[in-house]
């Protein structure tokens, strides 16, 4: 990315690095107009930030052991705390880390206005 503290849109949605952008308003311009657009921050996304609730996973684990035992796993992880859930967040986005590429997006903050204007390249 050229300027990695910013990103730009034309529809505040989808954000790209300015040189995209900027060709995309000199495509759909003529040299010299301008055409408004956004800027924003871009806050990098990672595992951990991913990996929020597991209660969905100890649920289908209690539910797993019921399955395989019945009445005699009825009280399957139900000592699991919060604090087991925050220590096995923090296993999983390790392994996820260390294993599967990061997250191919990020979050916008700090969304302003911006002015693209069209530029005449010489080829």
């Amino acid at each position: 990315m050229s300027d990695p503290e910013f990103v730009y849109s034309l529809d505040e949605e989808w954000f790209e690095e300015f040189e995209t952008i900027q060709y995309r308003v000199n495509d759909d311009v003529e040299p010299g107009d301008k055409i408004s657009g956004y800027r924003g921050v871009p806050i990098e996304v990672t595992h951990l930030d991913i990996v929020k609730n597991l209660r969905p996973l100890v649920e289908y684990l209690q539910e797993a052991a019921y399955d395989e035992a019945g009445e005699a796993a009825e009280d399957y992880l139900m000592d699991f705390t919060d604090d087991h859930e925050e220590g096995l967040r923090e296993v999983i986005a390790k392994y996820l880390e260390d294993n599967v590429r990061k997250p191919a997006y990020f979050h916008i903050e700090d969304v302003t206005d911006f002015i693209f204007t069209s530029e005449v390249y010489d080829e």
